[in-house]
């Protein structure tokens, strides 16, 4: 997330007046945060019957605790998936990390207890130093390096399918192994019947599309069920100046002749969006594209279009949530004549 220009005053006098305090202060938006520096989604909380959300006694009750770095190791933390609490585990340099959190559970596939559901958020850049793994009986049945679905602190859930434990008491483990690694958090643990695939929206890839016609634009929706299947790019070099990991839908533009479009997109989710001719290429057919502003705030393309297939992504630097889209495609403009002499024909 983006941060006010006093958020980096204070970063520089931290800086100046506390050396390496500041060392892990991150300003604008870097690529590979290591630490979740925004405020998370909190659901309700849901019924606990076979699940485990750490708003008790940490660890929590029948749980086992194991420590190797006792500074960085997990901890009951405020950055939940629902209710207050979940359980976290720093990072650190220098000083390698092997921590878990391990409970045993009876799989009782005829009371629906056989399979494993998690939610997790950290950072798949840096998992490659410090990693997240589940093991069942000691064999790792999860690997968040390989299995993440892309998105940078942001509430992931899982299912691990323990069918075949049918019977037999299981030892789980959270473990988070490595070194120079990133936070990493865990909330919601259950043991029940699974987790059924959300549907998502018919325009989340480009072969679902959905035309926007001439004339104004008035759309909102949300992201929340989308993919993270787009990007104009890395940091710095993207046509919006910024990666976008979040979640995308994709809406198309049509044109038979050059175009004036006029586009407005909000978003909850610090939104940003963008122009492409090809879906398999959106960085290197990117047009145009905007990411100048804040969660909440209002990105802004104005341009001309000439006659082609066009692609409008709707995305966010991370996560997911609501947005609008506004606006105007005036096909009724003829670009071609732009002199003040065209313009004064118009009113004889």
């Amino acid at each position: 997330m983006k941060r006010a220009v006093t958020i980096i005053v204070l970063g520089l006098f931290l800086v100046v007046a506390g050396g390496a305090a500041a060392s892990n202060i991150t300003v604008n938006k870097p690529d590979h945060p290591r630490y979740c520096d925004y405020q998370t989604p909190q659901h309700d909380v849901q019924l606990r019957e076979s699940c485990e959300g750490f708003e008790g006694a940490f660890p929590p009750a029948g749980w086992t605790l194991g420590t190797t770095n006792p500074s960085y190791t997990w901890f009951k933390d405020a950055s939940s998936y629902e209710g207050s609490y979940a359980a976290k585990v720093g990072w650190q340099v220098g000083n390698p990390q092997d921590e878990t959190l391990s409970f045993s559970h009876l799989i009782n596939s005829a009371a629906g207890e056989d399979h494993l559901t998690f939610y997790t958020m950290g950072s798949p850049y840096w998992s490659s130093n410090a990693n997240l793994t589940v093991e069942v009986n000691g064999a790792e049945m999860f690997d968040y390096s390989l299995e993440n679905q892309g998105g940078t602190f942001v509430w992931e859930e899982y299912d691990i399918d323990l069918s075949a434990y049918n019977g037999q008491t299981v030892d789980i483990t959270f473990r988070y192994a490595g070194d120079d690694g990133a936070d990493h958090h865990l909330d919601y643990v259950c043991i029940g019947g699974g987790v059924t695939p959300p549907e998502v929206p018919e325009n989340d890839l480009c072969d679902g599309a959905i035309p926007l016609p001439c004339g104004n634009v008035n759309v909102s929706g949300s992201t929340e069920l989308a993919n993270d299947d787009y990007s104009p790019g890395e940091y710095g070099n993207s046509c919006t100046g910024y990666s976008a990991s979040g979640n995308d839908v994709v809406y198309s533009i049509t044109l038979g002749a050059a175009t004036v479009v006029d586009l407005y997109y909000t978003a909850a989710n610090d939104g940003s969006f963008y122009i492409v001719t090809d879906c398999a290429d959106p960085e290197g057919t990117c047009v145009i594209g905007a990411d100048a502003t804040f969660s909440g705030d209002t990105e802004t393309i104005s341009t001309t279009l000439d006659a082609g297939t066009y692609y409008l992504i709707l995305d966010g630097y991370s996560g997911s949530g609501t947005f609008t889209l506004t606006g105007l495609i005036d096909c009724t403009v003829n670009t071609e004549e732009t002199s003040w002499g065209a313009v004064k024909k118009m009113y004889r």
